[in-house]
């Protein structure tokens, strides 16, 4: 566990997303100070890229983060600026796309973000309350966000299956659960649903799927983790309290993101406690 609440090398004010890159790197989003640091596992700080602004390359209360597997780069959700942006691996800016609206490859508010195994982009634009896709280089490709019983209200977290299956899992954050779609965006299940017990969620916000398949949750309205086996969507485990490599416990405020490493680690990060916790 480590982070303080600050705006200093390796400081962090009300951290969101969370991602693993290759080298086992930890790129978290430092929202509050508009920027993303970059930690080894360990936590030692390494760097930060992104300050507060408009132009290419700045953010504005950003949200979410995802490495693409194959070249290594990061993308972050410009929340505010309605845009998402890639980044080299080493913090320079090298495309935006996305801009405020609500036509086709327009943005409200955008949090969550994901890579699948194609490279194309997803991105849940919560105010639309759909999930976008785009291409590499943030050409529009498809939107989708279910009809009815199965209709996306103000998705946060996304994360796409492992394997060959091109799922993509979506926290569905006003309706209390998640939401598994096709590839082409056709909606297959629902996990969980609102209320207080153990298998129910409150605001889902982070989601990953670890190295063993299981789905883990960030139960953000109810202070807690949760897992849940991803294709038969039955309820594995919740814990408020995370041990520690060491020995030692903490115990979650709100879990915002949440990140899952091949080799079995889990970041989650408390925006509450502006700290990242590394299980």
């Amino acid at each position: 566990m480590w982070g303080a609440e600050g705006a200093g090398p390796g400081e962090l004010r009300a951290p969101k997303g969370v991602a693993f890159d290759a080298a086992g790197r930890l790129l978290v989003v430092d929202s509050g100070n508009h920027r993303v640091c970059v930690f080894e596992r360990s936590g030692r700080f390494r760097s930060a890229f992104g300050r507060h602004g408009h132009a290419d390359g700045q953010l504005n209360h950003p949200w979410g983060v995802a490495v693409d597997g194959r070249t290594g780069e990061g993308l972050v959700s410009d929340t505010r600026n309605h845009r998402v942006q890639r980044f080299s691996a080493a913090g320079q800016h090298l495309l935006s796309f996305g801009r405020k609206g609500s036509r086709p490859g327009e943005l409200l508010f955008p949090h969550g973000v994901a890579v699948d195994a194609d490279g194309a982009v997803l991105v849940a634009d919560s105010l639309n309350h759909r999930v976008c896709v785009f291409s590499v280089r943030g050409d529009p490709l498809r939107a989708f966000k279910g009809s009815g019983p199965t209709a996306l209200r103000y998705p946060l977290g996304l994360a796409c299956g492992r394997g060959t299956s091109g799922e993509v899992l979506v926290a569905d954050w006003g309706n209390d659960r998640v939401l598994v779609f096709s590839s082409h965006g056709a909606p297959l299940r629902a996990i969980a649903g609102p209320g207080g017990g153990p298998a129910h969620l409150r605001g889902p916000a982070g989601l990953a799927v670890d190295a063993r398949g299981t789905l883990v949750v960030g139960d953000y309205g109810h202070a807690r983790l949760q897992t849940f086996l991803p294709q038969q969507g039955s309820h594995v485990a919740s814990t408020a309290t995370l041990q520690l490599p060491d020995g030692l416990s903490v115990q979650i405020a709100h879990a915002a993101g949440v990140a899952a490493n091949r080799d079995g680690a889990v970041a989650v990060t408390d925006d509450c406690n502006h700290c990242v916790v590394v299980i």
